[in-house]
């Protein structure tokens, strides 16, 4: 029983390694054989590595003040998934609220931050934009009842508890 147990945590966490590998190739690759040296090039290649390492963690368990890959609360996630390009991001909700610069629902692009407060105001929980999704604007966030997973901006739940959004990549 034990080395069934030993021999699929090495598997996961070989799946786990060449995911993590994958994204960096792909960041890599589309930073360094850009045919247009910019800063919107490369703005381009770290959201693309950002989204691909937040699609590998979907389905990553909830837990109230995880930070890592064994477990996530909304704002560890966020930070998390910016701290594997370098950028830090403070460590909650409501602080994460006050970097970056404010934009508009209907400007979101990929990688944006997306906050939601309660009826006083206050910001509780973030997720990361990543475009339309079955026709709706959607965001993936860690969910305290179902772990790391994708929701739609527009539910019920989300829609009313809007609060705004922040923009941590600039051209």
């Amino acid at each position: 029983m034990k080395r069934r147990y030993v021999d699929r945590y090495r598997n996961v966490k070989s799946f786990v390694l060449w995911g993590v590998l994958l994204c960096l190739a792909t960041f890599l690759i589309a930073a360094g054989f850009s045919t247009t040296p910019d800063s919107a090039t490369s703005i381009e290649a770290a959201k693309d590595s950002l989204l691909c390492v937040a699609f590998r963690l979907e389905g990553t368990p909830y837990r109230f003040g995880g930070k890592n890959e064994q477990a996530f609360d909304c704002s560890g996630y966020t930070r998390y998934l910016y701290q594997q390009l370098g950028v830090s991001l403070h460590a909650s909700a409501a602080q994460q609220y006050k970097q970056g610069v404010a934009v508009h629902a209907d400007s979101l692009q990929q990688g944006d931050l997306v906050f939601f407060q309660h009826s006083n105001g206050r910001v509780f929980h973030v997720g990361v934009y990543i475009g339309e999704r079955e026709g709706s604007p959607a965001f993936i966030h860690a969910s305290s009842s179902r772990g790391v997973v994708v929701d739609h901006l527009y539910q019920d739940y989300f829609h009313t508890r809007w609060a705004g959004a922040k923009r941590i990549f600039n051209p």
